[in-house]
């Protein structure tokens, strides 16, 4: 049995991808230890359709597998459409945006079937010739009729599964010479806007730390020095966390990594900062959402302006870097209040800081308040696939914040990311020549292709100098 999975080119403005995809490199390993055959193919690093065409030719699958975002889902549909269109091969779909929307995948995709939740076991057993009716997990097509079998427990065991099989991807040609590190799965917070919990569960679910250290310890071996925890939270469990670190420093593994995916400010401490600095944590970012504490409340953050301070301040005292998430047009968010946040970000000091107009993606508590409480400015699919994730493009109003305000708040969100951007990727002599060129609309408009090359190549040759 053959299975080729596929990563779609769904990567927005990016020029490349920083790294490999960590969820098919998991399913290729399970597949591969239970003795499947297994090739992977990255189409953010070469979109070319000939190029998958030829793969499958030479390769010769039984069955193809494609994840899929909400963002940019269509592209995974037209993907299939195309496979569908020349081959006879069964193709499966899985992914985050197959878990929010459960059956009603295979109505919008070709796709024979459709994998929910976490895929490991529930893609064995389909390349392995289970009869379908008796795949937890498992979304299929009977005769015309779309059947949705019971969901899969989660896999409680994390330890169980072998390391990301990163070896099938084309590690050369992305943009950092890093490997990404997942240490946990699910969230057991309530953010409104977030959808993790409808894909991981909402039970924190953890390896452990010897088993995380373990896998670093294997591509530390392999001549790789950079790694980032790609968690939605590493710091969940302080202690673990810590211990993580502590075996970092007893290995004596001389590595760099960082935290890019917004930790709890509630969830760290001054004794683990202090672990993260001395085992090569040299960067992370906070998920602040917004500096407005009616606004924290609305979308069920838990946490506080003054944990966020005290969080900042804690990181930079012991030498990390710091950025820091925010959110326009939250529930109860007002242009005056987007002001106060902005003011909030300055005062922080931060390394880093990303505004984004937010998304109700599909299944959230936040798409069910927009519908009630809001008006869309377009329909999901027109939001999901073709407004990019950091446009200045709103995707609904509210009475109290209107679409030329929230546009407005982006551009001024934007100007603020694009000057601690320019500085922390050029430093304090080129960084502001740069961002004066960034601030010319005209040489914006014809010289970003440029600019993404350029900044592509000096990226990848400052990660790769210094791994």
């Amino acid at each position: 049995m053959k299975v080729l999975l596929i990563v779609p080119n769904a990567i927005g403005k990016y020029y490349k991808p920083t790294s490999p995809h960590v969820g098919i490199a998991y399913l290729a390993a399970f597949l591969m230890k239970n003795e499947i055959a297994v090739e992977v193919i990255d189409l953010r690093l070469d979109s070319k359709i000939e190029k998958l065409f030829d793969k499958i030719q030479n390769f010769s699958p039984d069955l193809i597998g494609i994840t899929c975002a909400s963002r940019e889902y269509d592209i995974a549909y037209g993907i299939i459409s195309q496979i569908k269109d020349n081959y006879s091969t069964p193709v499966v779909i899985g992914g985050p945006h197959p878990s929010v929307i459960q059956e009603k995948i295979l109505l919008e995709s070709k796709a024979d079937y459709a994998v929910i939740g976490e895929g490991e076991y529930t893609l064995l057993d389909l390349v392995t010739g289970k009869d379908l009716e008796n795949i937890n997990g498992l979304v299929w097509r009977d005769n015309g009729k779309i059947v949705k079998n019971p969901k899969r427990e989660l896999i409680e065991d994390l330890d169980s599964l072998p390391f990301p099989a990163y070896e099938k991807f084309e590690l050369e040609k992305y943009l950092d010479n890093k490997i990404p590190i997942v240490s946990s799965r699910g969230c057991p917070f309530r953010c409104t806007y977030c959808s993790i919990k409808l894909i991981m569960g909402n039970r924190f679910r953890a390896r452990s730390p010897e088993n995380v250290v373990d896998e670093i310890e294997y591509w530390h071996n392999k001549g790789y020095n950079y790694f980032t925890f790609t968690d939605d939270n590493f710091t969940c469990d302080i202690n673990r966390a810590i211990r993580i670190c502590e075996l970092i420093i007893e290995r004596g593994l001389k590595i760099k990594w960082d935290l890019r995916n917004g930790i709890r400010v509630n969830r760290v401490n001054k004794e683990l900062l202090e672990k993260m600095k001395r085992a090569g944590c040299f960067y992370l970012a906070y998920g602040i959402e917004s500096g407005h504490p009616e606004v924290l409340k609305n979308i069920k953050k838990g946490i506080t302006t003054k944990q966020v301070r005290n969080a900042v301040k804690l990181a930079k005292d012991v030498g990390i870097k710091v950025g820091g998430f925010f959110l326009i047009g939250a529930p109860g968010d007002t242009f005056e209040r987007f002001r106060y946040t902005l003011n909030f970000a300055k005062s922080l000091r931060l390394n880093e800081a990303m505004f984004y107009n937010i998304v109700p993606y599909p299944g959230t508590e936040l798409q069910k308040w927009v519908s009630k409480n809001a008006k869309f400015l377009y329909p999901p699919e027109i939001y999901l696939n073709e407004i990019s994730y950091d446009a200045h493009e709103p995707v609904f109003v509210t009475d109290d914040f209107s679409k030329e305000e929230r546009r407005l708040a982006h551009e001024l969100g934007e100007v603020y990311t694009m000057k601690l951007f320019f500085k922390s990727e050029f430093g304090t002599v080129l960084g502001p020549i740069f961002y004066g060129f960034w601030k010319n609309k005209l040489i914006r408009k014809y010289g970003l292709n440029a600019g993404l090359r350029f900044w592509a190549f000096t990226r990848k040759l400052k990660t790769r100098i210094k791994s």
